[in-house]
């Protein structure tokens, strides 16, 4: 999103009339999955320290984007079916991470008591 005509690429999209607010909007949504990228990469480094990471990508943050995805699509983006399909499938990813990451820390919490 922050550079518009990639963005056109990758969706198959025509960019849009690119005025001031939506530069801005796009701006806004840009820096926000960037600092979420780094935040996932942080994580990345000690899954089960920071597996809460993975649940508040769960939710909301792909739930909404889930919401969205599935919106545009039933109100006529139907050639773009890929984005709710891969938004699925990064859904099941994050929820499975958290689930195994938590298996893993009450497993060790556990062997470290006895």
């Amino acid at each position: 999103m922050a550079w518009p005509l990639f963005y056109g690429l990758l969706t198959g999209s025509p960019v849009p009339e690119m005025d001031l607010s939506i530069r801005l909007v796009f701006a806004v949504a840009a820096s926000l999955m960037a600092g979420w990228t780094v935040l996932l990469v942080w994580t990345a480094q000690k899954p089960v320290e920071r597996r809460a990471v993975m649940l508040f990508t769960v939710f909301p943050a792909l739930t909404g984007l889930m919401a969205a995805a599935v919106t545009g699509y039933l109100c006529g983006g139907a050639e773009r079916f890929w984005i709710p399909l891969k938004t699925v499938v990064l859904f099941a990813a994050m929820a499975w991470s958290y689930h195994a990451a938590n298996r893993i820390a009450r497993e060790t919490a556990r062997d470290v008591t006895f």
